[in-house]
């Protein structure tokens, strides 16, 4: 803006109204004839500009112009994603701030989540700050794109990388299948995990001390582990599938083991070791292990009491059957069969205690006839002692 005046000692001040409401006044030096000064108009629009340059003697001059303002658009800052790292079903939120001179203005903030999925957010007038959250189902790399738009359709835009993990699941349901042949236990076990890349350490203890410990491959959800009992008996093993992040999934199964012996005797001392690992009640306890102390005596003396179907073995057997479970059943009825095989009870005699003999004479028809006679006279003279 500029003019004159012949008066080159003049001051000048000029008044500006800015067709806004605003206003500014500029005061020159003498002989300074123009100025440039700036306004920033808060809403988009045709705006006329009216400027009154006044000297020092107080005459002044009049002049003005239009102004067509337009919208200028918002202009976003660098975008931050917290937290830093997130797994699938997370929750990730991205917030950011953004600059606009038009503070009348309101805006919308539109996040494109990079999965397919937008939300929308009203900004009301002078603010400048935003935050919206999203949860991904699946893992992955997404960019996301922040839109701010105001009320003029003006729009800035920023985006930012999120790196999705896959979610850690722990391992669960694991199941145990058990077999047993004699001495020999057999365990098998499968679990679930649908994380596929995880390693997994099987640990069983086998219930006598024993432990047995396997690193399974990632993807691996099964395992088998053998072991040999050195004694007959019930036993708990327990079994635990752990992955590298700590969690774990356990589960137990119950084995009645029963273990060859060399002698009747040594069985029997098994079927003890069985009854007493059962943690039966007291009166069955001792009952059963009265028995086969009883069984064992008998040994002595032959192997009836093992063999016969009355016998001590049987009548245990039987009560057994009504007493016990059907796992400790069959254990003590394996070991029952196999003293029945080391008492040789297929082919073996059975020896009894002694009994003492009776010796048998024969006798004619005289000689009893001698012996009736002998009574008569015997009988006579007892009669005759009482008389007298």
């Amino acid at each position: 803006m500029s003019f004159t005046d012949a008066e080159v000692t003049d001051t000048h001040t000029v008044a500006i109204t800015w067709g806004d409401g605003a206003t500014d006044s500029v005061a020159l030096a003498a002989g300074a004839t123009s100025t440039s000064p700036t306004h920033t108009y808060l809403e988009t629009g045709t705006y006329t500009v009216a400027v009154t340059v006044t000297d020092g003697g107080g005459m002044s001059v009049a002049g003005g112009t239009t102004v067509t303002a337009t919208n200028v658009s918002p202009s976003l800052s660098s975008l931050a994603v917290t937290p830093s790292s997130v797994t699938d079903h997370q929750t990730v939120t991205v917030s950011g701030t953004f600059s606009d001179p038009g503070t009348a203005d309101t805006y919308t903030v539109t996040f494109a989540w990079g999965d397919g999925s937008t939300s929308p957010q009203p900004l009301a007038a002078g603010t400048r700050s935003f935050s919206g959250s999203h949860a991904y189902v699946t893992s992955g790399t997404y960019n996301v794109v922040v839109t701010v738009t105001d009320r003029d359709s003006g729009s800035g835009t920023q985006d930012v990388s999120v790196v999705v993990s896959a979610r850690n699941t722990v391992p669960s349901a694991l199941a145990l299948d058990s077999s047993v042949a004699g001495a020999n236990v057999t365990v098998n076990g499968s679990f679930a995990d649908p994380d596929a890349l995880d390693t997994h350490v099987a640990t069983l203890t086998w219930g006598d001390g024993a432990t047995t410990t396997q690193t399974l491959a990632a993807g691996a959800t099964a395992f088998s582990a053998a072991h040999v009992y050195e004694a007959s008996g019930a036993y708990t093993i327990a079994a635990t599938v752990t992955e590298p992040s700590g969690a774990s999934t356990s589960a137990t199964a119950q084995v009645a083991v029963t273990v060859a012996a060399s002698s009747t005797s040594d069985v029997l001392d098994q079927m003890s070791a069985l009854i007493t690992s059962f943690n039966l009640d007291r009166n069955n306890e001792r009952w059963l292990l009265r028995r086969i102390d009883d069984t064992k005596a008998s040994l002595a003396y032959g192997n009836d009491q093992v063999c016969s179907s009355t016998g001590t073995l049987a009548h245990l057997l039987q009560y057994a059957q009504r007493t016990l479970t059907n796992d400790q059943y069959a254990a003590l009825s394996a070991l029952a069969t196999q003293a029945q095989t080391a008492a040789g009870c297929g082919s073996a005699s059975v020896r009894t205690t002694k009994q003492p003999t009776k010796t048998v004479v024969a006798t004619t028809t005289s000689d009893k006839n001698k012996t009736e006679k002998s009574k008569k006279t015997d009988a006579k003279r007892s009669a005759g002692r009482d008389s007298r």
